[in-house]
């Protein structure tokens, strides 16, 4: 099935698969194709942007929650915005990574929904409905490498980016458990970036790092 999420010469910068459908995020926004019986929304619906986000700051990162209608993107100018997929307006509420540079990174856990930026500062929000519940810093901003992506299983996170160093997060205590290192990293003066983590129930919470010299690295079961 193809679907048409952007005009044409568009290009999608994250997607999200969840029950609710296929979330797409691009410099243009935010658009979601629901679930009908032969798939996929052809079109899908466009997801409003709060008026804060500049023109043309754009969307970097996307997650949908595994079992509640809510949506996550963040944005290139250090922003988090969270949808209410059951009342199709405006979003829930939006926060900032201090940095303010780009969010590499959205997911939802069991402690709430945490998000990474390119500053280094790694964010948790428990109660991501809640607009009156400030995020609370894992990690701050200049405190570490740049943080390239994250990725949540249960009450774990897990985020990962250049050096070759992940971080691996208890969300609902809100601190650092362990940190685990490639081993093509033991040894040198840095390691390859880490671009992409998977942490999911095969294995009852296997981490997988995709890394920028082409390599994988599977990791035994965190939880």
């Amino acid at each position: 099935q193809t679907v048409q999420s952007l005009p044409a010469g568009g290009s999608v910068a994250a997607l999200a698969l969840g029950e609710a459908g296929l979330l797409c995020c691009s410099a243009a926004g935010a658009r979601l194709h629901r679930l009908v019986p032969s798939g996929l929304s052809a079109y899908g619906d466009q997801l409003s942007l709060p008026a804060a986000l500049p023109p043309g700051s754009g969307l970097a990162s996307a997650a949908l929650h595994p079992g509640l209608p809510l949506a996550a993107a963040g944005a290139l100018d250090g922003g988090v915005v969270l949808w209410d997929l059951r009342s199709g307006g405006p979003p829930v509420r939006t926060w900032r990574h201090p940095g303010g540079a780009p969010v590499s990174g959205v997911a939802f856990s069991a402690g709430g929904l945490v998000s990474c930026s390119l500053d280094g500062s790694v964010l948790c929000a428990r109660q991501p409905h809640e607009t009156d519940v400030s995020p609370i810093e894992l990690s701050a901003a200049g405190c570490g490498p740049p943080q390239r992506c994250i990725t949540a299983f249960g009450s774990a996170a897990v985020s990962a980016g250049d050096g070759g160093v992940a971080h691996v997060w208890d969300v609902q205590r809100g601190r650092l458990e362990t940190t685990v290192c490639s081993p093509s990293a033991i040894g040198a003066v840095a390691g390859p970036a880490v671009r992409s983590a998977s942490l999911g129930a095969a294995g009852g919470g296997q981490l997988i790092l995709g890394l920028e010299n082409g390599w994988c690295e599977v990791w035994g079961a965190l939880q």
